[in-house]
């Protein structure tokens, strides 16, 4: 990809001004940078541009007056332009679309809005998912098997990559707060 065009710039400013509060004064391609201004600066309290700012990968910078995006080349300027344009930054639309578009699907996994699907094709790789989470959430296989009506043994033995059934798997799934989608 190449810096992009300052048309493209704009339309993506644009989108992004109609999906939040603050008011965007310009926007221009530098050397390596694209810097967005604000005016007169950020507002306080603008959740859509904290959200958008969170996830897009940019900077902060004097005072909260411009926001600076390094590598803009490698930035899908139009894909960005109409997530902003149907969604508005808005979770109720980012969910609806991220079940159609899997550009907004990824953008609803790094706000938090949606798990990642993940193809699983062993039983290790379940056990190890059901790690990370028992890990995030700081529980042990006792808390793990008061939860979930199951003995510490078989969770133990599950974590360990022995076989259970999958009664058991969507016990302990319902536990942790994660679900299972068969496709």
């Amino acid at each position: 990809m190449s810096m992009p065009q300052q048309h493209v710039l704009v339309a993506f400013a644009n989108a992004l001004q109609l999906s939040i509060n603050t008011r965007i004064g310009g926007i221009s391609a530098k050397e390596d940078t694209v810097e967005m201004r604000f005016h007169p600066n950020k507002e306080a309290g603008d959740l859509r541009l904290e959200k958008f700012s969170k996830i897009f990968g940019g900077v902060w910078q004097n005072q909260l007056k411009e926001y600076v995006i390094n590598a803009p080349e490698k930035i899908d300027w139009a894909g960005w332009t109409l997530f902003l344009l149907l969604t508005r930054m808005e979770e109720d639309n980012i969910l609806k679309l991220a079940d159609a578009d899997e550009f907004a699907a990824d953008i609803a996994v790094r706000l938090g809005l949606k798990a990642r699907d993940l193809s699983l094709s062993n039983l290790s790789e379940v056990a190890s998912i059901v790690s990370s989470a028992m890990e995030k959430r700081k529980m042990t296989i006792r808390e793990l098997a008061e939860a979930s009506g199951l003995t510490q043994v078989s969770i133990g033995n599950f974590k360990s990559g022995k076989d259970m059934r999958l009664s058991s798997l969507l016990k302990i799934l319902k536990a942790l707060g994660l679900s299972l989608r068969i496709r």
